[in-house]
């Protein structure tokens, strides 16, 4: 469906009124509100002092303290996500006694500002009216042959993901002999690498349900566009495209996404550079570009230690092919003090990035096996609605709080060190694709310790962390805490009667009262 859409969406607005009317599908990606098991897409609203419950019954009012002012800062619920960047807000915590139906679907409204300037300059009206219409906003174009064949393409592509992700699955399956928990069963499943520069064949047809589906499919988007008579204004006008180009051109200031893209940022470009070498300045610089060099390496590295154990075209699908060097960028933090960079890692098609795709594969079926963790929102509402199905116990009290740069600061020895445990524990359950634990070992030790990126017209090599941008850096990054959390809740403390995790977000529910709760959470820094 993204696929399509990101043909589709930006066309004309009559064209999108249709669709949307015709195919509720298009809520699944507009995604406004939310989306919740058994609830229409919804707005919510909030006021200081009310919680609103808003499912297809109706808004139900749910009290909560006058003094909770935790809505502002957290983030959407839609991302599965709900962090607190540092430490527990005391204005968070709540005694009473919430239902967990309510608890679980709780959103609160946040008003999204589409655009910052933290430039000094004054701006002229049509700038300010072009960088209001924010990150998710895109000119309409006329429909035409072209932009037909665009779509017509888009949708297969989509048909022939879907026809090989079911062979796939069903080849599994088969090899799985009808038991999916013995998967030592199932050692070399199907281990179809698919990147941009190495070709495959047809996808087989598909379950012939699922190839009636997307006939339908096709036939109903393009006959929308077959049909469709373009008579709505453009949604831009001449002086949005001037202004666009006049401000592309402009090489003093750069516009860049807010982090968790809630608005568009305009920057002076030497403040840019500025804040986002703040990362750099712990790496190691490079004299030259290490992009060949590492393509040499990561392919030597394959054919010693997966040679014989893959299937030769696996082999060479994995093996780096004229790569580019990982970019390094920042996305400003609007949304806190002095307005901080993230710093993201554009790895795709780096020397390690094939690479990474089979470690990643290895690895993330770990995941089941860390209790705390949260693969997304529906999975922490379940947890909710399983233990708590009625309301909380008396005097609980909800919490949140997140690991201060997780990525960055996690040492990756010991990443690795808990890593190869974990599998040497369910090694049985994990499929290795014929590999042995030493050499996931010796993957995982290339993939981390050839971290190398670009800023500008530099080169650095990253030593410390793993970079946000990295296939394996949120598996491992949750194996790891996994490990540190073993310990701090095997601790003969009082500890929370429910903890879940998602990623570096952690949310609890704690019953020893407020003071406790302090001391808590100031010796979690101890682990």
């Amino acid at each position: 469906k993204h696929t399509i859409f990101a043909s589709i969406f930006a066309i004309d607005d009559k064209l999108i009124g249709k669709m949307m009317q015709q195919d509720e599908c298009v809520n699944d990606v507009t995604n406004e509100g939310g989306m919740y098991p058994g609830s229409s897409v919804l707005k919510i609203e909030a006021s200081s002092d009310v919680w609103y419950d808003a499912t297809d019954d109706g808004m139900q009012g749910v009290t909560a303290p006058n003094d909770y002012d935790a809505i502002d800062d957290m983030d959407t619920i839609s991302d599965g996500r709900m962090s607190r960047d540092g430490q527990v807000d005391r204005n968070a915590h709540t005694q009473d006694q919430v239902s967990g139906q309510a608890l679980a679907t709780l959103a609160p409204a946040a008003t999204v500002q589409k655009f910052t300037n933290l430039t000094t300059r004054t701006l002229s009206p049509r700038e300010i009216n072009l960088l209001e219409k924010g990150p998710t906003f895109a000119f309409s174009q006329r429909i035409n042959s072209h932009t037909i064949q665009n779509v017509e393409v888009g949708l297969e592509r989509v048909a022939f993901a879907i026809r090989w992700q079911e062979e796939i699955e069903q080849q599994n399956k088969n090899k799985l002999h009808g038991n999916p928990s013995n998967v030592a069963q199932a050692q070399n499943t199907t281990l179809r690498p698919r990147f941009s520069d190495t070709g495959t064949k047809q996808a087989p047809q598909a379950h012939p349900v699922t190839e009636h589906a997307l006939k339908k499919l096709k036939q109903k988007v393009m006959g929308l566009f077959s049909h469709h008579k373009s008579v709505s204004k453009p949604n831009h006008t001449k002086d949005d495209i001037s202004t666009l180009t006049d401000m592309r051109d402009d090489d003093n200031s750069v516009v860049k996404r807010s982090d968790k893209c809630k608005g568009l940022v305009l920057m002076d470009k030497s403040e840019y550079v500025k804040k986002t070498a703040t990362t750099v300045k712990d790496y190691q610089p490079v004299d030259k570009n290490p992009t060949k060099k590492l393509d040499d390496l990561t392919s030597d590295l394959i054919t010693e230690t997966l040679g014989g154990k893959l299937p030769d075209k696996v082999l060479h699908a994995l093996k780096p092919n004229e790569s580019r060097t990982a970019e390094l960028y920042g996305l400003p933090k609007t949304h806190k003090l002095d307005i901080p960079m993230r710093p993201i890692v554009s790895a795709c098609g780096d020397p390690i990035d094939k690479l990474s795709w089979l470690v990643e594969r290895i690895i993330t079926q770990l995941l089941i096996f860390v209790p705390a963790h949260l693969s997304n929102t529906y999975d922490y509402l379940e947890h909710l609605k399983t233990r708590f199905p009625s309301v909380l116990p008396a005097g609980a009290i909800v919490f949140t709080v997140d690991v201060n740069n997780l990525y960055g600061n996690i040492p990756t020895a010991e990443a690795i060190e808990a890593t190869i445990a974990m599998l040497r524990t369910h090694s049985s359950k994990v499929d290795l694709y014929g590999l042995t634990i030493p050499d996931v070992k010796k993957l995982l030790e290339h993939c981390l310790d050839n971290n190398y990126v670009r800023f500008g017209t530099k080169y650095y090599k990253q030593t410390k962390g793993i970079a946000m941008g990295s296939r394996i850096a949120p598996p491992l990054a949750i194996l790891f805490m996994n490990a540190v959390e073993t310990r701090m809740l095997a601790a003969d403390t009082p500890q929370p009667i429910l903890y879940l995790r998602y990623i570096d977000d952690i949310f609890g529910i704690w019953t020893h009262g407020s003071q406790r709760l302090d001391e808590y959470i100031s010796s979690l820094t101890i682990f």
